[in-house]
């Protein structure tokens, strides 16, 4: 007998009527995709120019010292991660018992206010406040995700998740070029005031196209006791467990390797265009992760994503431990390119399973929540790598290789889960 933590029965095979659909618009799922798909775009474009281009505003703008740069581009990461972590665990139950529209436009109108704030910057102490603010945007990409879920056919589950997903990558691919001829053009407080315009233009197109139907507001438990039951789940079914520890794993890699791939860019690289360089290495990482996020779906829906994610894991580490190695912006260069494909692979598949194996009922809440482990990882990364990056780059590439084996170990542990969950007695485990 099936687990009932592995059990797809709760899964719907046609999109649910108005009165359950958690985000809905002009009546199909895949405008509803559509839209946020574009919403999500548009926002990524943005938080990829803050992730690529932060070492080049604190040396050029704020006059942090080229020695110091490592250290406050760990430090800010972590700032974001410490307002993100205790907020995030409310979003996903607010949105589920509320309303998710409103739970979106927030992301939207604070994201909009925070590059506002960082292109009027004039020291690294107010880009700080402004990557503190920058924490209350965290968290609506779950409810996106699960949102999505909800109204894809079963079988189009992992499709719908990696159409969704394919415009995080495509928008770090795209953003950066983007951005690089902003700072040609306007310079980069110019790129942070056109990211303000940017966010804020997604919000007024969600908040004039999207449509979430009036639906009965469930008094049976308040936001803490839903919370308590989401958390729950978690804690007690051991397939969704070991997936956030795996998330939480995953999320730490790539917090040590992210926001230090344009470091090492700008230590090796000589010539005098350092962000075309950085814009264009962080393009074609994008523009391979973008196309692999729908084709992990697909194989995902045939294969299993427990699978799809276990190859992702590898791809990864493999990535980590190049970057240890890497000397020259173009081995910089082949390295990210191959960690690109897993690097798609890995969300679309997280959330494809997560949606498989979370029961349906708590689905948004639970994808709301999904986020803390990552936010944990993406506050404790940044800290370790600002920490061994005075032994040298190499060390927190070395660190992301360490942490990639660790998570390739719980994917395995998943997979056995997994396969062994169809034949154990339901009160196993």
């Amino acid at each position: 007998m099936m687990r009932p933590e592995l059990s797809v029965s709760h899964l719907p095979t046609e999109p649910l009527t108005a009165s359950h659909q958690p985000v809905t618009s002009r009546g199909s799922w895949q405008f509803t995709a559509g839209l946020l798909s574009i919403s999500t775009f548009m926002e990524v474009i943005a938080m990829g120019h803050l992730e690529a281009f932060t070492p080049l505003f604190l040396e050029h703008n704020l006059g942090v010292p080229d020695s110091d740069v490592p250290r406050w581009t760990g430090l800010l990461a972590a700032a974001t991660m410490a307002v993100a972590m205790p907020f995030a665990p409310f979003w996903g139950v607010l949105a589920d018992r509320y309303n998710r529209k409103l739970i979106i436009l927030r992301s939207l109108l604070i994201g909009s206010v925070a590059y506002a704030v960082a292109a009027l910057s004039t020291d690294v102490w107010q880009f700080l406040g402004m990557k503190l603010l920058f924490g209350l945007t965290f968290a609506s990409h779950g409810i996106v995700v699960g949102a999505i879920a909800f109204l894809a056919p079963d079988k189009r589950i992992g499709l719908a998740i990696g159409l969704i997903q394919m415009m995080m990558p495509l928008g770090r691919s795209i953003g950066p070029v983007f951005g690089s001829w902003l700072i040609a053009q306007f310079g980069l407080r110019g790129m942070f005031a056109a990211d303000a315009l940017l966010t804020g233009a997604a919000f007024t197109m969600l908040l004039l196209l999207l449509r979430e139907p009036p639906k009965s507001r469930d008094s049976t438990q308040s936001v803490l006791g839903r919370l308590g039951t989401v958390t729950r789940l978690i804690l007690w079914q051991k397939a969704i467990r070991l997936l956030f520890i795996l998330n939480f794993a995953v999320a730490l890699m790539n917090s040590l390797i992210n926001p230090f791939v344009p470091v090492a860019i700008d230590r090796v690289y000589e010539g005098e265009n350092v962000a075309f360089v950085i814009g264009l290495t962080l393009a074609g990482y994008g523009g391979l992760a973008a196309v692999s996020a729908p084709i992990a779906g697909r194989l995902g829906d045939r294969f299993g994503p427990e699978r799809v994610l276990l190859f992702a894991m590898i791809g990864l580490g493999l990535m980590a431990f190049g970057l240890t190695l890497a000397t020259t912006p173009l081995q910089i260069a082949l390295v990210v390119m191959v960690g690109a494909v897993p690097f798609g692979a890995q969300t679309t598949s997280g959330y494809s399973l997560l949606a498989r194996i979370a029961p349906r009922e708590h689905m948004v809440g639970i994808m709301g929540l999904s986020p803390m482990a990552r936010n944990a990882a993406m506050l404790i990364g940044p800290l370790i790598g600002a920490a061994v990056a005075g032994i040298g780059l190499w060390a927190v590439f070395a660190a992301a290789t360490v942490t990639s084996t660790v998570a390739v170990g719980l994917n395995l542990m998943l997979v056995r889960t997994l396969a062994a969950g169809s034949s154990q007695d339901p009160t196993v485990g």
